[in-house]
């Protein structure tokens, strides 16, 4: 026979230990397929025949601080995608300032003949402005990109690079006008090239006009 006032496991009919809080027990559950223990809160209700136990969710602590996380990765992931934007912007602008322009590939170029077959292409133009590169030693010592030099003529030099996938090569030309080209020919050498330059073409696309135009300064 149940006594009035005590509280009882409703699924063996037994009777919990005493002391207990006649009013409030907070406790936890044995944890989900997730891990996860929930909070719960036991409220007793006594009446002269028979006791009644309430179970309510108590979740609020944990709902506060998944808001709490979800909020602050959210304004981190926010915050970094304004400063890309921003950054972005000022080397556009910066190459902008120094006269960059967007040029196809110089047909009598060295670097013509690795045209074919490749998959993506760009040159940018920058006038020098009176001054000038001496020799191709002072040119290839400001290239901004170098690698394995696989071309040379008298007012051009070729670099060789790889990366995962793909294997791209890198002109430095110096125009009779007092103007350097800088070209780059990107070649995928395995399916995940592509995928690999997807990710990189906006960096590249930013930062080349930039650097092209720091080697106009320099020279």
């Amino acid at each position: 026979m149940r006594r009035p006032g005590c509280l009882y496991d409703s699924a063996t009919g037994r009777g919990m230990p005493r002391p207990y809080d006649p009013r409030r027990i907070v406790g936890s559950s044995p944890s989900d397929n997730r891990g996860i223990k929930r909070r719960f809160v036991v409220e007793v209700y006594t009446s002269a025949t028979k006791p009644r136990i309430v179970k309510t969710p108590s979740d609020q602590p944990i709902v506060r601080a998944r808001r709490k996380w979800g909020r602050a990765l959210l304004g981190l992931s926010v915050g970094g995608k304004v400063f890309s934007v921003v950054v972005a912007l000022f080397l556009v602008q910066s190459a902008r300032t120094r006269g960059v322009e967007s040029v196809g590939v110089p047909v009598a170029s060295a670097i013509s003949r690795w045209v074919e077959g490749s998959f993506y292409t760009d040159s940018y133009r920058v006038s020098l402005a009176g001054a000038r590169f001496e020799t191709l030693e002072e040119l290839a010592a400001a290239a901004f990109r170098k690698g394995q030099e696989v071309g040379r003529t008298e007012r051009e030099i070729v670099f060789r690079r790889t990366a995962p996938g793909v294997v791209y090569y890198i002109s430095y030309l110096l125009e009779a006008e007092k103007a350097l080209v800088v070209t780059t020919v990107v070649h995928a050498v395995a399916p995940r090239g592509r995928r690999y330059f997807f990710f990189v073409r906006p960096v590249h696309r930013v930062l080349t006009p930039f650097l092209t135009g720091r080697m106009s300064a320099a020279a």
